[in-house]
């Protein structure tokens, strides 16, 4: 249980995505929070009406089991990011198609592709973790109605809670995760992966205009 700090980055590794997403003046913040707030979607958007883009690639259904320690892994997020990148028409994570989810209480996640579209293209993909745990508040919150909420708000805003990696640096870059996968043309792809040891590692907020 190390107390190193890292710095996170999500592998996105098409240049002209990033400044489609970060072209904006953002606050500093971790990587893995934005990861967190774009998989919320999945549960949400899996099941509306939004008609496919006519060039995605067809779909096919992955199932991801993860341990760590032999442990279920819950509460991850996953990213596949595929090996031919910088090919076109592939699934790669380019703001178009990005294959991804979000593992339940079994270390289980199904993936959607850009949180809306049940299963991945066809292809080898890298296999990325992220998982955050962030220190508790020193002041108990009081319930919404309760005449000391305001005051609770107060203490809590300019509060330096520090925010943990609980998975091991390697498995958050496309560069350095050993996890790989393929997506088979036919049928369900499942498989069970062991995510490493239990760290804590504290991550160091990044200005996301600098990815």
């Amino acid at each position: 249980m190390g107390g190193h700090d890292i710095s996170t980055k999500a592998d996105f590794t098409n240049v002209q995505y990033k400044k489609r997403l970060f072209n904006m003046s953002y606050p500093t913040i971790t990587v893995p929070f934005l990861l967190l707030f774009l998989v919320a979607a999945v549960g949400i958007s899996g099941c509306s009406g939004t008609n496919k883009p006519a060039d995605m690639p067809p779909l096919h259904p992955v199932t991801l089991t993860f341990k760590q320690e032999g442990e279920p892994l819950a509460d991850a997020v996953v990213m596949l990011i595929d090996v031919d990148a910088g090919r076109e028409n592939t699934g790669r994570w380019d703001g178009r198609w990005g294959p991804m989810g979000h593992t339940d209480a079994s270390g289980t996640v199904e993936i959607f592709t850009n949180a809306t579209w049940k299963g991945a293209p066809a292809g080898k993909y890298k296999i990325v973790l992220t998982k955050t745990e962030r220190e508790p508040s020193q002041f108990a919150q009081p319930p919404t109605d309760s005449p000391d909420y305001e005051r609770w708000a107060a203490q809590t805003a300019g509060e330096v809670r520090h925010t943990y990696s609980v998975i091991e640096q390697i498995y958050s870059s496309a560069d350095t995760t050993p996890l790989e996968i393929e997506v088979q043309p036919k049928g369900r792809t499942q498989q069970t992966f062991e995510a490493g040891k239990k760290v804590r590692e504290r991550v160091v907020p990044i200005d996301p205009r600098r990815l």
